[in-house]
């Protein structure tokens, strides 16, 4: 188990490995559909059964420190923070695209929509500190419904999540983008 290498530039500013990030991210997800969603036509039912009871609470703490974290890791790549009064967070913006969507009618963007309120609201306090949460929370809300690589879908084109970017970001490239997507396919298909 190797963590992404960061470097100090500034204080307060990290830049991440991207490609220790992505290859991260590419482990987790190939770890989670062959640990945690066994597709063995040969196991029985009971044994099926007995085997998602032990694994539920792995899958759950996997999901929160291994791929949470990889999402977050890469969204965190040359993310512009600093604002004049204080700084941004991943959240803030995922809720500007939302709001963005709001009025749009295809079935993805009204599951992003959805998904932001529901996180939102079970979240009613307005401390910094509940915004990893939220992040964590949409992510498995995504994994939930089968729709996470929608959610990063919508979220890699769109211009005002990109603005938050910086122009170096690994995630302006569309072929990190696309691989990014396919990889989260992966896990949701499943």
């Amino acid at each position: 188990h190797h963590s992404p290498k960061i470097t100090i530039n500034r204080p307060h500013l990290f830049e991440y490995d991207t490609n220790c990030t992505l290859l991260n991210l590419s482990k987790c997800v190939l770890r989670t559909i062959s640990t945690f969603l066994p597709n063995d036509q040969s196991v029985s039912t009971l044994a099926k059964h007995q085997m998602q009871e032990i694994a539920e609470n792995s899958l759950n703490v996997y999901i929160r420190r291994r791929l949470c974290q990889n999402l977050w890791l890469l969204l965190n790549e040359h993310f512009i923070c600093w604002k004049l009064f204080g700084k941004n967070h991943v959240w803030h913006i995922i809720e500007k695209v939302a709001y963005s969507l709001r009025c749009e009618t295809d079935r993805k963007s009204s599951k992003f929509c959805t998904a932001v309120h529901t996180t939102n609201g079970i979240f009613c306090s307005p401390f910094n500190i509940l915004y990893d949460a939220k992040f964590r929370t949409f992510v498995c809300y995504g994994l939930n419904y089968s729709c996470l690589d929608d959610f990063f879908d919508i979220l890699f084109n769109t211009k005002i999540f990109l603005k938050y970017y910086r122009k170096e970001a690994i995630i302006r490239k569309d072929e990190v983008k696309n691989y990014v997507v396919s990889l989260l396919h992966e896990l949701t298909s499943k």
